[in-house]
């Protein structure tokens, strides 16, 4: 949904329109003049009316409006005009991290930067928020790689932690999420550090700690949930021991066991940015552009889209023809967090051998994805099912006929998806499962 917002139009009398520069999760952004300062703003309008979406744009304008520290965008008003909610924003130039190379950057910036994102945290952390989407997308770079922590969108009072999505829905970037997000926690301080942890790692590294090399996002939350990644030396050898061994810590599966706050991970960052005679990054007073970006180019979960209620659609220039189709999104992308979550949790039983338990997840996952149109998720998920009843037939030595004419027909239903989307791995294993059910039956 596209805010047809004319450029020079003005909102409450005071902020007047200049151009369209981003769209995030829940609204879109324009470049502004508050005519009463006299200075270039940041106007995020929401674009969806719901209930719920107004409780969370709401939360997003309080939490920031507390928040103010140079490491972070600034919050100026909030309000409501010609039936929109909006939010001024402090505008800011540069690019997001996620626009940058993020591969070839050096040890000093690479630190550097982390430390500026911790300083934003531990300030928010000290106000009782949490941010809950640290990723490069919501960081804005300026000059000479000053920082500024964005999009506080997803916050958290920790006062009130409870979700205000639906129950098993994953909301952020899949890459950059913590495993307890994954089993259904909201999260804590904790759970921004080890986001900082991975962002840590992809600068350091070139390459994520968990990547989405096969698109598979429900192995990448699978692996966050339980593989231990590639220690950062293995991948830089440049990279000092005493940093791998932070961001190691950063990334335990253990909340309790990662550090206790961003002050204790500081310390010891700033011990390793003494020992390599690094220089401090300080901070330039400058104006970035604060384009809430559209979601992370790094296999994101999907974002809620905007939508908006048909009754003023055309006062304020909507297409009315989209609202329904926008709203049929916003069900389906909801739909596809929880299927994941399903999926996931079917692995996690399978490896338990839980065989039962493991089955009703996947069963649940086909049924929610089936109308969907992610057809290569749905093509892995009955592919895995009936590896699962491969796998229990390896274990237990038991083949029962209901399971086995099951299990091919899992298989043979999603090999053409595999192949058709060239996910080798996948075709593989489904073949290789294939030829131990043909030798179950000949035996």
């Amino acid at each position: 949904m596209t805010i047809a917002l004319a450029a020079d139009s003005v909102l409450a009398n005071r902020y007047r329109i200049a151009e369209r520069i981003g769209k995030g999760g829940m609204g879109e952004v324009f470049r502004g003049i508050d005519h009463v300062l006299e200075r270039e703003v940041a106007i995020k309008v929401l674009t969806e009316r719901s209930d719920e979406v107004r409780q969370r744009f709401l939360l997003e304008a309080q939490s920031m409006a507390r928040l103010n520290h140079p490491n972070i965008v600034a919050v100026y008003d909030v309000g409501v005009d010609q039936s929109l909610s909006y939010i001024i924003l402090e505008f800011v130039r540069g690019k997001t991290l996620r626009e940058m190379d993020r591969k070839n950057l050096s040890l000093e910036t690479a630190i550097g930067m982390t430390v500026q994102v911790l300083e934003a945290l531990q300030y928010a952390h000290g106000q009782g928020i949490i941010h809950r989407d640290i990723k490069p997308g919501n960081l804005m770079i300026g000059h000479e790689h000053a920082v500024k922590v964005m999009d506080f969108g997803l916050a958290r009072r920790m006062s009130d932690i409870s979700n205000l999505t639906q129950s098993g829905q994953i909301v952020g970037t899949i890459a950059y999420l913590p495993p307890e997000r994954f089993l259904g926690k909201s999260g804590d301080r904790a759970s921004d550090l080890y986001s900082v942890g991975v962002l840590l790692y992809e600068l350091l590294c070139g390459t994520l700690p968990f990547p989405l090399e096969s698109g598979d996002l429900v192995a990448v939350m699978y692996a966050h949930v339980n593989d231990r990644p590639k220690p950062p030396r293995h991948v830089n050898p440049a990279i000092p021991p005493a940093l791998e061994r932070i961001v190691m810590r950063l990334l335990d599966k253990d909340p309790a066991r990662r550090y206790p706050d961003a002050a204790s991970l500081l310390v010891d960052l700033r011990a390793v940015q003494a020992t390599l005679a690094l220089p401090r990054v300080h901070l330039v007073e400058t104006s970035v552009t604060e384009t809430l970006p559209a979601a992370d180019s790094d296999q994101p979960v999907p974002h809620e889209p905007a939508a908006a209620q048909a009754d003023d659609t055309n006062a304020i220039g909507i297409d009315p023809s989209a609202t329904l189709r926008v709203k049929n999104d916003l069900l389906a992308s909801k739909t596809f967090s929880s299927a994941l979550t399903r999926v996931m949790q079917g692995m996690m039983c399978a490896r338990k051998q839980q065989w039962r338990e493991a089955e009703d997840h996947y069963t649940a996952a086909i049924g929610m994805l089936t109308p969907l149109r992610h057809p290569s998720e749905l093509a892995r998920t009955y592919a895995r099912l009936g590896g699962m009843y491969c796998a229990k037939i390896k274990v237990t030595g038991i083949s029962l006929p209901s399971e086995v004419s099951a299990a091919r027909d899992h298989l043979t239903k999603a090999l053409p998806v595999l192949r058709e989307k060239r996910l080798n791995a996948d075709v593989r294993e489904a073949e290789a499962n294939l030829k131990l059910l043909e030798a179950v039956k000949t035996a």
